[in-house]
């Protein structure tokens, strides 16, 4: 406890250091630069298929045999398990797209991930919910799903949706991928919402069908969602439709669902109004004055911290170069081992690895520094020990999750 309480006090010491002093010193005024900005990116979806498959009646509109109790008895169990392979498509206006994805389920616990293949700008989602705790994946990091607002219908995923659709009818046996299986549906409109396929409706409920394909046993094999709603297009809207198919395998089969090792959280800086995301298990600290940064501490003596002030006009190389020197003069045995350029939120900006000895310890750091109107950010991930690819991935989803005000 006392090392870990000394290698707190001390990338404390370390991070203002590094951060106040190295940048305040860079805010020396100066000439104002001019800047154009880049040409916007703007882009024609192309319109694409992926049907799903079809289905061919057969000569028997009225089963023998009747799969709904058997299929709702395997559908409903807490035991549940299956992986599906998803297909489909989605039709805003005139263009279409393909979906892909996976998803499984055991029980209570299921994870889905889904690709909606816009050209030059493909859509991808991954959310689970494993023992109760809903989660869901921004920018490669997983993070707790928030608590719907009080009042409003509580959030539904997928299984827990068709838990809840109980009033099947058999309306015979089709053709359906080769194989004989009973087409069962829903006597009325189905109660699934269209966020646990992935989808949103801000102009209202949308319209959601569904349809099974079993086996005689009840096993399931096939389950069709179709869906349209009113997708906003500027200041109009289009009407939207997707329709996907859920092929199900190795149905009660050994289906291993994890919860995320790493989950995020998000800090808002007060003082200095960027965002980043952090580890849940990391205490973080807003800046308790002008010239302190904000700070977020791991229980291993590692931590991240950010500081904003005037660019002075100074461009990002200046800044960097200045920077860098004052790390010099204010540590003892201060070496740059890499100095690179980056994007830092779309923006050019340059990336530090240096080491360095404060308070009779040395200490590992590697920095961002980025300007974005008329402040220059800088960012430092300092450790005790040398730093590690663990400790560069880390520095990584703390930087990729990183907003910076417009100006």
């Amino acid at each position: 406890m006392a090392r870990q309480a000394r290698s707190r006090r001390l990338a404390t010491t370390v991070l203002a250091l590094t951060l106040v002093i190295g940048v305040g010193a860079c805010g020396s005024p100066g000439p104002s630069p001019t800047s154009s900005p880049g040409p916007s990116a703007s882009s024609t979806p192309s319109p694409a298929s992926s049907p799903v498959a079809t289905v061919t009646p057969t000569a028997s509109p009225t089963p023998r045999v009747d799969a709904v109790k058997p299929f709702l008895a395997i559908l409903t169990s807490r035991t549940f398990a299956a992986t599906a392979t998803i297909t489909g498509e989605l039709r805003v206006g005139s263009a279409t797209f393909p979906v892909s994805g996976t998803y499984d389920v055991r029980g209570a616990d299921n994870r889905q991930s889904m690709t909606i293949a816009v050209p030059g700008a493909a859509r991808a989602s991954e959310s689970m919910t494993v023992g109760g705790v809903a989660y869901v994946m921004r920018d490669g990091l997983w993070f707790v799903k928030p608590a719907a607002p009080a009042g409003s219908p509580a959030a539904a995923d997928l299984a827990s949706s068709l838990r809840t659709l109980l009033d099947l009818v058999d309306t015979g046996t089709v053709t359906k991928g080769g194989r004989t299986l009973h087409h069962l549906e829903t006597r009325g409109e189905a109660s699934i919402p269209l966020s646990a396929i992935g989808a949103s409706d801000p102009t209202g409920d949308g319209v959601v069908t569904l349809d099974f394909y079993a086996e005689e046993d009840g096993t399931p094999v096939v389950m069709t969602i179709a869906a349209t709603w009113m997708q906003p297009s500027g200041k109009t809207t289009e009407r939207a439709s997707m329709t996907i198919e859920y092929t199900f395998s190795n149905v009660g089969g050994g289906i291993v669902i994890a919860a995320p090792q790493q989950v995020w959280a998000t800090f808002k800086s007060k003082r200095f109004g960027y965002s980043t995301a952090y580890p849940v298990d990391w205490d973080a600290k807003q800046s308790p004055a002008k010239a302190q940064p904000d700070s977020i501490f791991s229980a291993e003596g590692t931590a991240f911290g950010g500081l904003r002030t005037s660019t002075g006009g100074f461009s990002l190389n200046l800044l960097t170069s200045g920077y860098i020197t004052v790390l010099k003069r204010t540590g003892s045995k201060v070496s740059v081992t890499s100095n690179k350029a980056t994007t830092l939120d779309g923006t050019k900006a340059r990336l530090i690895e240096w080491t360095g000895i404060y308070d009779g310890s040395r200490a590992w750091h590697v920095d961002v520094v980025v300007v974005r109107g008329t402040y220059v950010y800088v960012f430092d991930y300092v450790s005790m020990a040398k730093l590690t690819d663990l400790d560069r991935a880390m520095f990584q989803g703390f930087l990729e999750s990183i907003t910076l005000p417009k100006k």
